[in-house]
């Protein structure tokens, strides 16, 4: 099960599109695992999805039971294609940025200041 983090912090978009992952997040990230990495995808509204590997796992298992290990509605199909479509990974660098794509910033509308807002299965960006 994923780990469950708490919490809300802002942080600002730098201008090569870098964003601090908050500490407390960059945690569930496996330390002995320097290639450990965020997968980021577009969220309900105007939010960005974050997942560990572990966390993305569960999700793809979560659409896999959702088809009944078949092809499943065409409403699961389509929200995992989008789903995926738009997933991107990000190594956090040493300074524990990780650089957002346009596809997401536009998606967000982000102009500077960036969210993240903790939840059980995924932290909202």
């Amino acid at each position: 099960m994923a780990p469950l983090l708490l919490g809300q912090f802002q942080h600002a978009l730098d201008e090569k599109n870098r964003v601090s992952i908050p500490k407390r997040f960059r945690a569930a990230l496996d330390p002995r695992n320097p290639e450990d990495a965020f997968y980021l995808t577009r969220g309900f509204g105007r939010s960005i999805w974050m997942f560990t590997e572990t966390q993305l796992r569960e999700v793809s298992e979560m659409f896999k039971n959702l088809r009944g290990g078949g092809m499943g509605s065409e409403k699961v199909r389509v929200f995992e294609r989008a789903f995926y479509q738009h997933c991107q990974s990000g190594v956090p660098d040493k300074q524990g940025r990780i650089v957002l794509v346009e596809a997401l910033i536009g998606h967000a509308r982000i102009q500077k200041d960036v969210v993240f807002s903790a939840g059980r299965a995924h932290q909202h960006g």
